[in-house]
């Protein structure tokens, strides 16, 4: 048995902590696992999720947004939990997904049946991509920095493949800087 469960922040604006839909994906359990779904104490759902080798999505929608929303899971194995979303029946939906200390140059390493069903299922039309300030300490000339934009830009066509009909907005790195002395100055080849 496992459980999770959820509980609003206390920090950020009212708005956005409301939700009355609960998604999970899920994938790649060998045998078949229960869920119940418990708010506020109260069992809102029971699931089997059957055995499989592919990902899948359950959905849940409640009246009100909960004080407490839990998942138990039983089993003798356990599914592969990629994201549980929060959302709400209207308005915008955005996720953030951070990749702290990455470069861009990950995702074609994730495996592209899996990448492609998550973003089938929703409906992207905007991505942000801000990638490059980790890469920027160690580009020592332009050849370098020419090499990692023609890398970074493979990885962003990649995406468009998988995504046709999303715009992309590439954010390059803030300003970062270095002290010379007693000044602080650009990285020399940021701008590159």
């Amino acid at each position: 048995t496992a459980w999770v469960e959820l509980k609003p922040s206390r920090v950020g604006y009212s708005h956005v902590k409301q939700f009355r839909v609960l998604r999970m994906h899920y994938g790649h359990n060998k045998t078949p696992v229960f869920l119940k779904v418990i708010a506020d104490g109260i069992a809102v759902a029971t699931d089997t999720l059957a055995a499989n080798n592919r990902s899948a999505i359950l959905e849940w929608v409640v009246n009100a947004t909960p004080k407490s929303i839990r998942l138990e899971f039983t089993g003798r194995d356990s599914p592969d939990i990629y994201a549980l979303s929060l959302e709400d029946t209207r308005g915008i939906v955005m996720d953030n997904i951070a990749m702290r200390g990455s470069s861009g140059t990950i995702f074609s390493k994730i495996d592209r049946q899996q990448l492609a069903f998550q973003y089938d299922s929703e409906p992207i039309t905007l991505v942000l991509l801000q990638f490059g300030g980790n890469t920027v300490p160690y580009i020592k000339d332009e050849n370098a920095a020419e090499k990692y934009g023609k890398w970074f830009a493979g990885h962003i066509a990649y995406l468009k493949r998988l995504l046709p009909n999303a715009d992309f907005v590439l954010l390059g790195p803030s300003d970062m800087s270095i002290k010379e002395q007693t000044d602080f100055v650009t990285y020399p080849f940021l701008p590159e």
